[in-house]
């Protein structure tokens, strides 16, 4: 399976804990039938992310 190449100027980081908040909205488009919500476990999975171990 290829990767499709990003336009010019896009670029996809790493999660930090500050964008936990902005993220929410775009998790709950994303998961609309879910209202217990998979975005109340964002923070702790960016958290985890995070973590070197």
């Amino acid at each position: 399976m290829s990767v499709p190449e990003l336009p010019d100027g896009l670029v996809i980081g790493d999660a930090t804990r500050t964008d936990a908040a902005p993220l929410e909205p775009v998790i709950r488009l994303a998961d609309p039938d879910n209202p217990a919500g998979s975005w109340r476990a964002l923070p702790d999975v960016i958290e985890q992310s995070l973590d070197p171990e």
